[in-house]
């Protein structure tokens, strides 16, 4: 099983903005976890956004890390700013819905004029020696279209596809029949599924998914995070659950220690598991 961890983006996207020494410091100790890959911020409208409007900031003040993701929301310092990026983090992710409703509500544009701005990433990243990865959001409520749009980015190159049940709400049978589709579709795909937690199906969708031979996912440190734009929705699976639940090769020990600090921070932890009840 492997592990890309969520916490410093899509954990924090939601709440109020914490300083970028606590990020800094936070990031260090992440990277102890062990965890390959990790999100560090995203470049977005920071009137939407302002947890991450010191994303770039970030990534100028942080070390070179490989395993970094930098998600591109508003590609315009991108493009101006690609090389040095290249030369901070390893990955660009980037984001269409399956729902022509989410990219209304969240990315304030059409599928078509989305991907038409995806691409066009993934040319830089290409040019650069980025590698990619491409959310695909609210991919379990509509399959056809989620099956089109793998379709799609593979024909683009991107290195990665993630599949998102982005609002939390996807019962394990929905989740089992539509990967149980991709599957057959696309038996050689390599992609990342990213639950959310809402209605408590995220371990038991995970649970699931490493039956059915899918072994990357996302997961977020206490939990943290969830889309701000989707109305309820809980955060994101939490990272500890994840390595307890199924053994992961993940450092248990110090990733409840960081949830812990996110907690000093003022954040709320959404973990069944945190330091005082886990015998460490």
């Amino acid at each position: 099983m492997k592990i890309t961890e969520l916490s410093l983006r899509d954990g924090l996207q939601g709440y109020a903005p914490i300083s970028l020494e606590q990020k800094l410091k936070l990031l260090k100790e992440i990277k102890k976890c062990g965890y390959e890959r990790i999100e560090v911020g995203s470049l977005t409208n920071p009137k939407l956004v302002p947890a991450m409007a010191d994303s770039f900031a970030l990534i100028e003040a942080m070390d070179t890390f490989h395993g970094g993701i930098l998600l591109v929301l508003d590609p315009t310092l991108f493009y101006q700013e690609v090389q040095f990026i290249a030369g901070k983090v390893g990955w660009i992710s980037f984001v269409v819905g399956a729902t022509e409703k989410f990219n209304h509500d969240n990315l304030r544009s059409d599928s078509a004029k989305i991907n038409k701005k995806n691409h066009e990433i993934i040319l830089n990243c290409l040019d650069y020696g980025l590698s990619t990865r491409v959310y695909i959001s609210v991919a379990f409520e509509n399959i056809d279209e989620t099956l089109r749009l793998i379709e799609l980015y593979q024909k683009l190159k991107v290195t990665e596809i993630v599949l998102g049940e982005t609002t939390g709400r996807a019962s394990v049978e929905k989740v089992r029949t539509a990967l149980r589709q991709i599957k057959v579709t696309y038996p050689n795909l390599s992609c990342t599924l990213h639950f959310h937690n809402t209605y408590g199906q995220g371990l038991l969708s995970i649970k699931e998914a490493l039956d059915l031979g899918y072994d990357s996912f996302d997961a977020s440190i206490g939990g943290l995070g969830g889309c701000p734009f989707v109305k309820n929705s809980a955060g994101n699976v939490s990272a500890e659950e994840v390595i307890y639940a199924f053994g992961a090769k993940y450092d248990l020990a110090q990733t409840l220690a960081v949830a812990t600090q996110y907690h000093t921070c003022g954040l709320p932890l959404f973990s069944r598991i945190n330091v005082s009840n886990y015998n460490i």
